[in-house]
Parts: structure tokens; C-alpha cells; sequence
């Protein structure tokens, strides 16, 4: 009788597991197929993940809210340390900053490697605005990103743009390895019955960088040719309220529905449904920005032109004219354009649609961009473990 040899354990980081609005998160780790997968955090979030081999502070006592509130102020926990130490895991994998300078402590506690992926904010975000979100991690992050820095074993980029950040940061570039995420190209995929040809939709967090209010606007200008136009909001976030009122006063409720936070697959059949994908993201006013929003590659993986902005790495995953449109932050009459254009031709969006999914199949697919992560942790944990032992 054989015994099954245990895979090697890998921790994932994150304070949140995970909120509604990181699937790509829960997608990446689902697909890791070498390692032995754990997660390490202070609570669960509202999104409606199954994730295996979750260890968590969490507990539901005054005491519980004392002990996670003392980590989030110290960055210290001696139970989750003594849950991390027990998986045995050869490298710690922190997403965002914000985590990574917490993690930095049990990696060099646990005498392991850390890797910290930066998303968006966490690299382009100045200091002052992280201070002005009163957060006490972000606080933490402040106080402790120059440890981070110099003595992170690996950064990973999810674009370009977010490793020039970094480099610009003081970050060595030799330390810095772009790797976008993967996109699931099985469940997002083309409906055979195609679009309904007035629907667009958008997904993402109800926040400034998101630009949602110039989309709302350009609305304005569509339904003077297409009346029964629709735009679909999937997403929650502080400015839900201010962007009902303003929809209210355009007199746009019959144009524009807001359906709050939707699971993974809501999402995807949303996706199927729709005849153009638009997200016209614009860098907030303390510099926050966006990575490389993942609902971009969805979109396209499910063979649906796409609107977005020149911003941050959204140029690396549309191309214009090719995949869709680009147009410039918050300009609403060019907006307006790129998507009267797209209802307007049902062959252009066809074409559109067919080039961004073969863009996806070959340089954003799951399963190649996972097995290229998982590269990427071999070769670090070889490369610690190579410099320990000299």
C-alpha cells in the first residue's frame, strides 16, 4: 500500500479572506496544484469563497476583538504565529503591502521567505492619503514600509506600471517580477446566444478611483441615440449612496441599476449577457490607483469589447482600437463616443470580442499564469534556502 507524500505548504496572507471584491485572489490559489495551499488571517470576509486550510484570529469573544485589535496596533500574535508554525510552510505569500509588512515579521520569525504581490493602491497611494483613511494597518504600513522594502525577499507587480511605482519607491528592481493574474477562461466564456444589444455593464467597488460617476454621465449623452440603454453597476462601496442621488436628479432610474455586490459566477453570467464592458478608472486625488483590474480580462475572456482609460496597467490588458476603446481620464464626451460606436455596430463588437479572448487564452489563462506563480515560489524558496545555508 502506498502513502500519498505530502505536498510542500505555502501560506497565503491576508488580513480579510476575503471580501467580496478579490475573487481573483480565491481564483489564483484554487488553480495552485503543486504546493499545499493555507490561509492565514485576522478574520473571514463576506465573500462567498471556499477556501480550505483557513486559520484565522477570528473569535467571536470580547476577547477575540481585543486580540485582533492588539495585532492590527502591534503587527504581534503569538496564535497565529503558532498556526502558521504548525503547517510547516516554506514560504509565506502576502497580497498587498499592507499585509506584507505584517507577514515580514512571522516570515523572519519562521525563518522562511516572503513574497508580497502589490495590487494598486498599496504602490501608488501617497502617504498622506494612507494616513487620511484613519486605518490603523494603514498606519502600521506607513511605519513599517521601508522594513518591507529593504528586507522583502520578492515583490510581484500585477503590472508594469504598479513595478515602475515601486521602483520610484526605492524598491530594488532586481527584487520586483511582473506576473499578471490569470483569468479562467472555463467559466468566463462567450454565450452562444449572444448580446442583448443595449446593455453595459461595469463591476467594481463603488469608490473614486473607479470612475463610476463619468460612466453615469456619459449615459446622458448615449440615451439621446439609444434610449433604452442600460447600465448595469455590479459593486458596492462608500459612494453607493451619492451615485443613487445623482442618478436620481439625471433622472436616469429607468438607465441605470444598481445591483450591489454579486458572486463570482453572478458576475459571469452578467458578462455573457451584456454587449460591452466598461470601466473608466481615473488615479484619485492622493494618487490611488488602480493594478490591473481583473474584471477587464473577464470581460474579454467572455468575448466582450471593453471601455477603459489610459490608467495604470489597464493599457497592458486592452489594446485600443483591437480589444476595445481607451479613451482619456474622465473625459465623458469621449467616453460617450467609444460606447455609442460599440452599440451602434454589433460586428465591431463581435470582432472586438473575438480578439481580446484569443488576448486572454494566451497571455492571461489560469492555469499558465498559476503554474508561473508557482515557478516563481520554487525558485524563491531555492534561493533562501541556498543563501541560508552559505
Amino acid at each position: 500500500m502506498s502513502v500519498q507524500k505530502r505536498k510542500p505548504a505555502i501560506g497565503i496572507f491576508r488580513h480579510t479572506l476575503l471580501p467580496p471584491s478579490e475573487a481573483f485572489i480565491a481564483e489564483q490559489t484554487s488553480h495552485i496544484s503543486n504546493f499545499e495551499v493555507h490561509f492565514f488571517g485576522r478574520e473571514r470576509g463576506e465573500g462567498s469563497f471556499d477556501l480550505t486550510n483557513c486559520h484565522l484570529i477570528q473569535r467571536d469573544s470580547e476577547n477575540g476583538f481585543l486580540e485582533k485589535a492588539l495585532y492590527t496596533l502591534s503587527g504581534r500574535n503569538k496564535s497565529l504565529l503558532q498556526k502558521i508554525k504548525s503547517v510547516s510552510p516554506l514560504l509565506l505569500h502576502a497580497h498587498f503591502g499592507v499585509e506584507g509588512v505584517y507577514a515580514l515579521r512571522f516570515a523572519q520569525q519562521l525563518r522562511i521567505p516572503l513574497l508580497t504581490t502589490f495590487h494598486g493602491f498599496d504602490a501608488t497611494q501617497s502617504i498622506t492619503g494612507l494616513l487620511m483613511n484613519r486605518k490603523i494597518s494603514h498606519l502600521h504600513y506607513v511605519a513599517g514600509l521601508k522594513r518591507l522594502r529593504q528586507e522583502g525577499n520578492c515583490f510581484i507587480a500585477v503590472s508594469n506600471y504598479i513595478r515602475q511605482q515601486l521602483i520610484k519607491q526605492g524598491f530594488d528592481k532586481g527584487k520586483i517580477i511582473v506576473h499578471h493574474p490569470g483569468i479562467d477562461t472555463n467559466r468566463f466564456k462567450p454565450e452562444l446566444m449572444g448580446d442583448d444589444g443595449q446593455t453595459i455593464l461595469t463591476v467594481g467597488r463603488l469608490e473614486e478611483k473607479k470612475g463610476m460617476m463619468f460612466l453615469i454621465q456619459a449615459i446622458m449623452q448615449i440615451r439621446k441615440e439609444f434610449p433604452k440603454v442600460r447600465l448595469e453597476i455590479i459593486g458596492d462601496g462608500y459612494l453607493r449612496p451619492s451615485l443613487e442621488q445623482s442618478v436620481e436628479k439625471l433622472k436616469l432610474t429607468q438607465s441605470v441599476v444598481f445591483r450591489g455586490t454579486c458572486t463570482h459566477d453572478e458576475v459571469a453570467k452578467s458578462m455573457k449577457k451584456a454587449a460591452v464592458f466598461c470601466l473608466p478608472s481615473v488615479t484619485g486625488k492622493d494618487g490611488n490607483s488602480e493594478g490591473l483590474p481583473s474584471v477587464f480580462l473577464e470581460a474579454a475572456a467572455s468575448m466582450k469589447p471593453v471601455v477603459g482609460t489610459y490608467h495604470s496597467g489597464i493599457p497592458e490588458a486592452v489594446y485600443d482600437g483591437e480589444t476595445g476603446f481607451l479613451v482619456p481620464e474622465r473625459d465623458i464626451d469621449s467616453l460617450a463616443d467609444r460606447l455609442t460606436i460599440l452599440l451602434k455596430d454589433p460586428l465591431l463588437r463581435a470582432k472586438m470580442g473575438e480578439a481580446g479572448r484569443k488576448k486572454v487564452e494566451i497571455d492571461f489563462d489560469i492555469n499558465k499564469q498559476t503554474k508561473r506563480l508557482e515557478d516563481i515560489y520554487t525558485d524563491l524558496i531555492q534561493e533562501y534556502h541556498n543563501c541560508s545555508t552559505n
